[in-house]
């Protein structure tokens, strides 16, 4: 778990040096401030926490519909820190479409406090819902992965 902590780290800390500030968050959001996009590798491979209690929300995200083989929508996600959150301090809370859809994992979370301290505090990030698929055999359910 260390070692996995250590490499989110550094690959965050390298994203955030590449960071490029846009322009203001639009009407409608919580905060107001400059947003920061985070240039992942591609590989959508952090998993984000909770989504299964999240379901109806990515569900409508995904127009309302299952299908037979699944989603892989790619999906522009918002993070934002949580510091309020009676679970967990570090919290970093994640939103599509202005629904809450999950956290980052607490070891991730971490990570990304340490990696983008005194950076803001919006970021957005590349996404993908997956899953979701609804057959004569099974239903799955939603996850959402990020690209960071």
């Amino acid at each position: 778990m260390l070692i996995i902590a250590a490499i989110v780290l550094v690959g965050l800390w390298l994203i955030v040096r590449s960071v490029s500030r846009r322009s203001r968050i639009p009407q409608g959001s919580v905060e107001s401030g400059d947003w920061y996009d985070l240039v992942g590798p591609g590989r959508y491979d952090v998993h984000v926490a909770g989504a299964s209690h999240y379901q109806d929300a990515l569900l409508a995200i995904c127009g309302g519909k299952r299908t037979k083989t699944g989603r892989h929508l790619k999906v522009t996600a918002s993070l934002a820190f949580e510091p309020g959150n009676p679970h967990d301090r570090n919290a970093v809370r994640v939103e599509i479409k202005d629904n809450l859809v999950g956290y980052l994992p607490r070891e991730v979370a971490i990570a990304f406090h340490k990696a983008v301290a005194g950076h803001g505090s919006l970021y957005r990030a590349k996404g993908m819902i997956v899953g979701g698929w609804h057959n004569e055999a099974d239903e799955g359910s939603f996850g959402v992965r990020l690209d960071i």
